[in-house]
């Protein structure tokens, strides 16, 4: 028997796993997961390597109960654990190595169904029915507790929306979930979905994080929103936000400078859900507030689809930024007033700026009959900015029809700079 080196055979498990990870549906997933735990079962050199890759991510589910079926017997559990998951749980109390293994972990809340809500009519029925809940839910938390090297952790609430979820949780389940938030490893947080207060309140325990990502955040009306006290964003290096709606609150509710402060953030990205139609309104304002906040000699990666009256150089220095992406929406209306926006942000030629890549995403074009032939002359003037840019090394341009803007880049095409990529999933 041929024996490889250890070094070659954690190479190819590994590779297994990203095929399975990079696949754009979900069987290749679960055909990897199946072939690791072959791998870990085969032979016990390989099974190391395995597990360390089959529990790298971790997902815990608590659902929502009825409370009122809690009151009488006094029990201060808000969450029951879903049963079918609890052997696996076991497991890992078990095995307590495999823990060490864990450095994703997603804690997602959701709403019991129907089944789960209604009453039972013996009262010993239900006392023992808790009573499980109870014994499942203790080796969870004992789970959660015993772990020490998650770096990335991820709270999803979405579905209990717009309620927030924090005052329902048990002290327990309270105490867990900031046991890991408060572990020194953790450098990357994730908030699906949820309510903003919910958010804060989870910020507030982690100052250490460095990257945040952000979905979907239900805000507050009414008095409620005086009770908010404003995040420590000083650590932040990376902020991702997938929706709109965490930053606008947070411009609208703290609109002090003092308040919140993203002078650490080294690349702010917004994604293409972000995306509305361009031109002065409400949400130009507020973006020109969190771009103020920004330091520019900080900054390097900005990832825009909002964009502000002003152009950007007035709102912060634009030397250091190294990656550039502009995301907008191929609409009559906004069309020509963003491509203004660009030669006002970037017409006069410096060779201060330090961009090394830009990229162009327009979204729904050729879903709308837009005539950009008029906009030509003001392509060739933003055209012959780029050039002026020293280390501008490449200009991508993502759209449905990359053959109708040849013209508009004739310096970047001149010079090899320039390269198209078919938006497909627009």
């Amino acid at each position: 028997m041929i024996h490889l080196p250890q070094e070659i055979c954690d190479d190819i498990i590994d590779k297994v796993a990203d095929d399975g990870l990079i696949a754009p549906s979900a069987a290749p997933l679960r055909q990897s997961r199946d072939t690791l735990r072959s791998c870990a079962l085969v032979c016990t050199l390989w099974t190391a390597r395995a597990q360390k890759v089959l529990f790298r991510a971790l997902q815990i589910r608590f659902v929502l109960h009825n409370k009122s079926l809690t009151r009488p017997f006094g029990l201060d559990t808000s969450f029951f654990v879903d049963p079918f998951r609890f052997p696996f749980y076991k497991g890992l109390r078990k095995h307590t190595h495999l823990l060490s293994y864990v450095k994703d972990l997603k804690i997602k809340f959701i709403p019991g169904s129907r089944a789960d809500k209604r009453p039972l009519s013996l009262s010993f029925t239900r006392r023992i029915r808790y009573w499980k809940n109870e014994r499942r839910l203790r080796y969870v938390l004992d789970v959660i507790n015993s772990l020490r090297a998650v770096e990335q952790l991820e709270v999803d609430a979405g579905h209990l929306a717009p309620y927030l979820f924090m005052p329902l949780l048990s002290r327990d389940v309270h105490s867990a979930l900031l046991s890991v938030l408060h572990l020194p490893s953790v450098t990357t947080f994730r908030f699906s979905d949820g309510v903003l207060a919910d958010l804060l309140a989870l910020l507030r325990e982690c100052p250490q994080i460095t990257r945040l990502v952000v979905g979907w955040i239900y805000g507050l009306e009414g008095p409620d929103v005086a009770t908010l006290v404003p995040p420590k964003l000083d650590s932040l290096v990376e902020l991702v936000c997938n929706d709109k709606d965490f930053l606008r609150h947070l411009e609208t509710i703290f609109p002090s400078q003092q308040m919140i402060n993203y002078g650490s953030l080294r690349c702010l990205h917004f994604g293409q859900a972000c995306v509305t139609s361009q031109g002065p309104d409400e949400d130009s304002r507020w973006m020109a507030g969190v771009l103020r906040r920004l330091d520019g000699k900080l900054l390097q990666h900005l990832s825009l689809c909002i964009y502000p009256i002003e152009p950007l150089w007035r709102l912060f220095d634009l030397s250091n930024l190294v990656y550039l992406e502009l995301t907008t929406h191929w609409y009559d209306e906004s069309w020509a007033w963003w491509i203004d926006w660009l030669i006002q942000s970037f017409s006069i030629p410096s060779a201060s700026i330090k961009i090394q890549q830009l990229t162009l995403s327009f979204i729904q074009f050729g879903a709308a009959d837009v005539d950009w032939q008029p906009q030509v002359l003001q392509w060739n003037v933003f055209d012959k900015a780029l050039a002026s840019w020293p280390e501008l090394q490449r200009v991508i341009l993502k759209t449905w029809r990359p053959e109708n803007m040849i013209d508009a880049f004739p310096e970047m095409k001149k010079n090899g700079k320039l390269k198209y990529e078919p938006l497909l999933d627009s």
